[in-house]
């Protein structure tokens, strides 16, 4: 079973589906959005991540920097964060199917990651446990990637 009614948990990291994008952000957190329509290709989602996260200059433009700038996000000043992505099935429908994966597991390792600090001796003495929710608008399309890849989910 992949998915857990949003009642039964809280205050998990991970993957979020809902109906509407209405009441989905938190004001606690920074949110970023994306739309699918927007974001077809792998330098618009990375353009949009990087502008909407404020990403250093030293953001290299791949899936290794995005990990690390997404693990670190220290020039913040929230230590919760919210990603919004609607028009799921448009997001990199330009590129191969595997590139979508792979920015589907990134995200889920990221907010792993986030959930579970301290990861290793050390962490916490400069990165806090924080939230880090990927909401995504519930289609078919991303219910199928996501148990294909393993990946929990709530609604």
């Amino acid at each position: 079973m992949h998915h857990l009614k949003t009642s039964d948990i809280k205050d998990m990291n991970g993957f979020y589906l809902f109906d509407k994008e209405a009441g989905v952000s938190n004001t606690d957190s920074i949110v970023v959005k994306f739309d699918g329509r927007n974001h077809r290709n792998l330098n618009d989602l990375f353009s949009g991540i990087a502008l909407q996260f404020r990403f250093p200059d030293y953001f290299n433009y791949n899936f290794d920097s995005l990990e690390e700038m997404l693990n670190d996000l220290n020039w913040l000043e929230d230590n919760n964060f919210s990603i919004i992505i609607i028009n799921y099935k448009l997001l990199l429908a330009d590129e191969a199917p595997e590139r979508k994966e792979i920015f589907l597991q990134i995200l889920n390792d990221v907010a792993a990651q986030w959930e579970h600090v301290p990861n290793f001796e050390g962490e916490s003495n400069y990165r806090h446990k924080s939230d880090f929710r990927i909401y995504v608008e519930n289609t078919p399309a991303i219910v199928n990637d996501l148990n294909k890849l393993g990946i929990a989910y709530y609604y």
